[in-house]
């Protein structure tokens, strides 16, 4: 049996890095007809795979109470739905990457929920703690485990601190460039096995929240982490640029190379009261 690991403000280690995301178009070793006839799929956000891990929420609400716990999971199959091609894949040994993040908002701005709460995580997903920046909450880096072809993560998140929160789900792949995949810097993903058949080494991990992610009832929250945090590069999958949080697909252009779907980032509002 695993040991739990009970991770607070004391443990926090500086891991730089992990936020800065690698954009710009990569060089295609390969012709488009080429290409389709190895991979015969429509591509809806290009040909970065877009693997679906919905974040489970549990109990989910909008408020809760001091010393209440929040758990939070993933466990899924390793066929797996990418977004882009609209298919299931099968998508063995992906290292499922994650770093949790959880904001505060009062009249003062943000403050990093993980100094004021606890979270109870296994230490069989190697959590963590990376350290907070003026734009980036601190948060809380784990993998998910792969057994008999069962992708899966979970941790408590226990509430000890009264306020409104936000939280932020962010996969490492969005920030490893294929280039730097051939050049054996992230060795992990050399041993990713895909069935689709596609010539590509890039990933992109969905995190979408199952049930109400609470945009409307935590609209001021959520608009201060879009511009604060992510520069106005959140957009909504399914609204136009005059969306009153998100603001669609803004100037800095396509999703693909620059944006963020708030819809998988695994944004989700709630109120904790005494």
């Amino acid at each position: 049996m695993s040991m739990m690991c009970l991770i607070n403000k004391c443990l926090i280690i500086l891991v730089a890095g992990l936020l800065i995301t690698i954009s710009g178009c990569l060089p295609d070793s390969i012709s488009s007809e080429e290409y389709f006839e190895l991979c015969p799929y429509e591509l809806k956000y290009g040909r970065k795979f877009h693997l679906d891990a919905p974040i489970n929420i549990s109990p989910h609400q909008m408020t809760y109470e001091v010393g209440d716990t929040i758990t939070f999971s993933y466990e899924f199959t390793d066929t797996i739905f990418c977004h882009s091609r609209e298919h299931d894949f099968v998508i063995g040994d992906f290292p499922f990457n994650t770093l949790f993040s959880l904001y505060r908002f009062d009249s003062e701005g943000w403050h990093s929920g993980l100094l004021e709460n606890d979270i109870i995580i296994d230490s069989v997903y190697a959590p963590l703690i990376v350290d907070g920046t003026s734009r980036w909450s601190v948060g809380v880096n784990s993998f998910a485990t792969y057994t008999d072809n069962i992708y899966s993560l979970n941790f408590q998140l226990i509430l000890l601190t009264p306020g409104r929160y936000v939280t932020s789900f962010f996969d490492r792949s969005w920030a490893v460039d294929e280039l730097d995949i051939l050049d054996g810097l992230f060795p992990e993903y050399l041993s990713v096995t895909n069935n689709s058949g596609c010539p590509d080494a890039r990933y992109g991990v969905c995190h979408g929240i199952n049930g109400d992610p609470h945009y409307e009832a935590f609209s001021t929250e959520m608009t201060f982490l879009d511009e604060g945090s992510y520069r106005g590069r959140l957009y909504s999958l399914g609204t136009d640029r005059d969306d009153p949080i998100w603001g669609g697909l803004n100037e800095f252009g396509s999703h693909e190379n620059q944006g963020r779907a708030a819809e998988w980032v695994g944004i989700f509002g709630f109120e904790v009261v005494e």
